[in-house]
């Protein structure tokens, strides 16, 4: 894939949006085991983070 495809969108997309973080895995193209770990682990960021800012309710 070249720098001037969707990578460049990507890149476009992290750099305006605060706090994001890209990830690019050259050896899969657009998805793949190191690929499915990175969103598992991006997902359990995620949820904890949710967890986290919940309200705790009594």
């Amino acid at each position: 894939m070249g720098w001037a495809g969707p990578t460049l969108t990507a890149w476009e997309l992290h750099r305006a949006w605060p706090g994001s973080e890209l990830i690019v895995v050259e050896e899969e193209g657009h998805g793949g085991p190191i690929m499915a770990e990175h969103w598992r682990e991006a997902v359990e960021r995620l949820v904890d983070g949710a967890r986290r800012a919940r309200p705790v309710v009594s």
